[in-house]
């Protein structure tokens, strides 16, 4: 029991998520039907799995609210700021009872009580408006039965010359439900001479299986029916059944091209009906061809309910999942050992084993690790509510915006994402955002806005928090970190180093302390979070305009695609992603160099480090080098390399606290005959070699 209980509260809070995420858009949107039937379906959701678990308290908590929620189903009241607090509160009050596992308490049953009592009020309702139970009003919510039309739109020639784009009215068409186009000529386009190239020539039939009527189809085509010539059939008016197909011939009596005598008579013979029908000019080869369409959108459609219908989730627990990967890893890592054994045998049977079992590796490789892919905007909608309840707290009006969130990242990334962007989301409302009356003084809009970007940069993933507030205040940051004795008042520091010292523990400018922020706790614990992801923090600001923090994460903790290269007797990978081309680099080149590490490549120069002079590895440079090419962010920079083995399926390993310090290494792996290659970072590796002076990076 305990397990189907876990089960129970994994679906709750998940529902519970779902819930906020729409009661943030309901306040927004008051008016949308949609939302409103979705928090009711949750609610009634979360009131009958709690009562099947024995959380009676939960179930009777839902049940007073699902009939207020009934209530503005049928617009008795409308959605105002305060009925959205109040319902948040009892969403809260919900995960609370639901976290705790205590099934009733006089303290939560009194909380529970007092919130139905000021959601009633916020409705506007007394209790004399208590219904006996809207669950009976489910039903009447279910999706009304489908209707397969065929409709044949011949628009008038002149229809563009009218103003009119057919290719509007059918994507507005295709947003009623599930649709197949057939596009046909007409007579005028087979004859080219004849063409009017400013007429239309082409007609439709178009296919649709909707819930909507034959009226609201022709609410579509309003504008141009009286003008065009506008066909709608019933082709099938129940559910497509997954059990069998409509053959040809009912299609055409549907469409009413041949009668059902017809039919029966050409269905004796031993050739295909539509060839009959053709032959004894019962139907034309156009008419066939329609029919077809028709008969080919029924399967598919009902293909695609078979499909769905029988597609099921499951939940896995995390742990499971990365026990998993691990051993894909570890699976790689024995078919690496295997193909240089394969190699070394010179063997084509087992080389052909060898390389069977790459493919199949790579293909479990990839299905494992999209498995741990979720896109980051599951992420990003947890912060609406706090920017919500924190801007109300602080008295600033604030909105959140968010780009990229179907970015994918690997989801242990996602998870230890959590806590470093609730840190930089609350210091943006309490310090980047100003008050109102300072935004108007400024010309600013009275309504802050925080964006929240991700973007895929090569093998990373940025995450880019910013808010169009006041800026930092460099001089500010400078005076202190003076005082604190973090630098001497004569050095020389850009504006990025200037920023990077907010990082430091305990570093705050703030001159005040609030429950929000001021004790100048918090920057660095995000900075040491993202830093034991893999990752890098960068910070811009400019003053009175905005405040960008960036985060530069890796794709996956787990496999990644690398470059295997060497320099002497060390191994080394790079990410492959990154890398745009090899360049060969011989004697001669390295002699007329005299002018520091830079090269022409394709018409511009590029600047290089060599690996062997970073790590200062011994031995005699080969007569011919090879420059890795890198690409990042559109800059271009070289790497230098003894030998370049080829692309690599990199299994990463931590390095351990004691190497947490090593330079441009982000990991390690290990190579088929058993040695370890370091996996570096070319951008640390680069500001490492002392390259980076901001030209070219």
């Amino acid at each position: 029991m305990d397990q189907f209980k876990e089960t129970f509260r994994v679906e709750a809070f998940e529902l519970l998520e779902g819930l906020e995420h729409d009661l943030m858009a309901l306040e927004s949107d008051s008016g949308n039907k949609t939302l409103v039937d979705s928090i009711f379906r949750a609610m009634h959701t979360i009131k009958g799995s709690s009562s099947m678990f024995g959380m009676q308290s939960v179930s009777r908590f839902a049940h007073e609210l699902e009939m207020v929620l009934d209530a503005l189903r049928e617009a008795r009241f409308e959605v105002g700021k305060g009925f959205i607090n109040v319902l948040l509160s009892c969403r809260d009050h919900i995960h609370s009872i639901i976290t705790d596992d205590v099934d009733s308490s006089e303290e939560a049953d009194a909380v529970s009580d007092e919130l139905t009592r000021l959601l009633r009020n916020e409705a506007g309702l007394s209790a004399a408006d208590r219904q006996a139970s809207p669950a009976n009003n489910v039903k009447s919510n279910r999706n009304r039965s489908k209707t397969t039309y065929q409709i044949n739109f011949t628009p008038s020639e002149e229809v563009f010359l009218q103003g009119s784009r057919p290719l509007l009215l059918i994507r507005e068409l295709s947003d009623m439900g599930e649709m197949t186009v057939v596009a046909q000529s007409t007579p005028e386009m087979e004859r080219f001479a004849d063409m009017n190239p400013e007429h239309c020539h082409t007609s439709w039939v178009f296919f649709l299986t909707t819930e909507a009527s034959v009226n609201d189809i022709r609410d579509v085509f309003i504008f141009v029916e009286n003008d065009s010539t506008l066909d709608i059939k019933v082709l099938d008016a129940e559910e497509p059944d997954e059990e069998s197909q409509m053959p040809i011939g009912e299609i055409l009596v549907r469409q009413g091209v041949v009668s059902a005598d017809e039919v029966q008579e050409g269905l004796h013979e031993q050739k295909a009906l539509g060839s009959i029908l053709v032959e004894k000019q019962s139907a034309t080869e156009r008419d066939i061809e329609t029919a077809v369409n028709a008969q080919n959108h029924l399967k598919q459609l009902k293909a695609s309910r078979a499909a769905t219908s029988q597609t099921s989730n499951i939940r896995v627990d995390a742990r499971r999942l990365d026990d998993l990967v691990t051993l894909v890893g570890e699976l790689v890592t024995v078919q690496a050992r295997l193909s240089q054994i394969a190699v070394d045998a010179s063997d084509e049977g087992v080389l052909d084993v060898s390389e069977e079992l790459e493919r199949l590796v790579i293909d479990i490789r990839e299905n494992a690790m999209s498995i741990r892919m979720l896109p980051i905007g599951t992420t990003f909608s947890r912060y609406k509510r706090l920017i919500r309840d924190l801007s109300t707290e602080l008295n600033k009006d604030v909105t959140l915006l968010t780009i990229g969130g179907e970015t994918e990242i690997d989801k242990t990334v996602i998870d230890k994402l959590s806590d470093p962007m609730v840190h930089l989301i609350r210091n943006a409302l309490d310090h980047g955002i100003e008050d109102p009356e300072v935004r108007r003084s400024k010309g600013k809009p009275i309504q802050g806005t925080i964006t929240l970007t991700a973007e895929h940069v090569g093998a990373s993933v940025h995450v880019i928090i910013e808010d169009d507030g006041g800026g930092l205040n460099k001089d500010a940051i400078r005076e202190k970190a003076v005082a604190r004795g973090l630098i001497s008042e004569s050095a020389v520091l850009s504006d990025e180093e200037i920023y990077q010292l907010i990082m430091h523990p305990g570093f705050s400018t703030a001159t005040t302390v609030t429950s929000v922020s001021g004790r100048g706790v918090g920057m660095d614990v995000v900075q040491k979070q993202i830093t034991d992801l893999g990752g890098t923090v960068h910070i811009e600001s400019e003053p009175d305009l905005y405040t960008r923090i960036v985060l530069e994460l890796p794709l996956t903790l787990a496999i990644i695609e690398g470059m295997l290269v060497e320099a002497g007797e060390e191994k080394f990978i790079l990410p492959l992603s990154t890398v745009e081309s090899c360049v060969e680099f011989t004697h001669e080149d390295r002699e007329r160099k005299t002018n520091g590490r830079v090269i022409r490549y394709r018409d511009s120069l590029l600047p290089y480090v060599r690996i062997r002079d970073t790590y200062d590895i011994p031995g005699d440079l080969p007569e011919i080098e090879q420059i890795v090419v890198l690409n990042i962010k559109n800059q271009q920079f070289g790497i230098t390399v003894d030998t370049v083995v080829g692309s690599h399926q990199t299994v990463i390993k931590n390095l351990g606290q004691i190497y947490n310090q090593a330079q441009g290494v982000t990991g390690a792996t290990i190579l088929g005959d058993g040695s370890i290659a370091l996996i570096l970072d070319p951008m640390k590796l680069i500001q490492q070699s002392g390259q980076d002076d901001g030209s070219y990076l």
